[in-house]
């Protein structure tokens, strides 16, 4: 396994609020990538968040935490219905229990832009459940 000695996302938004717009757009890329490649593997995530988001000494992101994940061909649709992972990233339709899948992991990686953008981690859920 690399190290990835340039810790985790989260410690780049609580160090430095303010991600410069060509680095956020550098890390959205390898990020969406790294995501479509596990996708193309049939693996779902279901837990991306900015602490599971490695960084290498030059900046390189790695997706990391690989427990919650699972394979889409081999699980049952009853078990990608579950609500696990962190509430702040949870697509609508996990957190209501609803089935998902690969867009889940989309959601997720939208709302870590997000936090990139506005500097902030905690911003709580994205959707209204009413």
């Amino acid at each position: 396994m690399e190290l990835a000695s340039g810790g985790s996302l989260d410690n780049v938004v609580k160090q430095r609020p303010v991600v410069a717009v060509d680095r956020v757009i550098q890390l959205a890329h390898q990020i969406a990538s790294a995501v479509e490649y596990i996708h193309g593997e049939g693996v779902v995530h279901r837990d991306l968040k900015p602490s599971n988001i490695l960084l290498t000494d030059k900046g390189v992101s790695k997706l990391a935490d690989f427990g919650m994940a699972t394979m889409l061909q081999s699980t049952a649709a009853s078990a990608l219905m579950s609500k696990g992972g962190t509430p702040a990233y949870l697509s609508p339709e996990r957190a209501k229990g609803q089935e998902y899948g690969r867009p889940a992991d989309m959601w997720a990686v939208g709302c870590i832009l997000l936090n990139l953008i506005h500097g902030e981690l905690n911003i709580g859920p994205l959707w209204d459940d009413s």
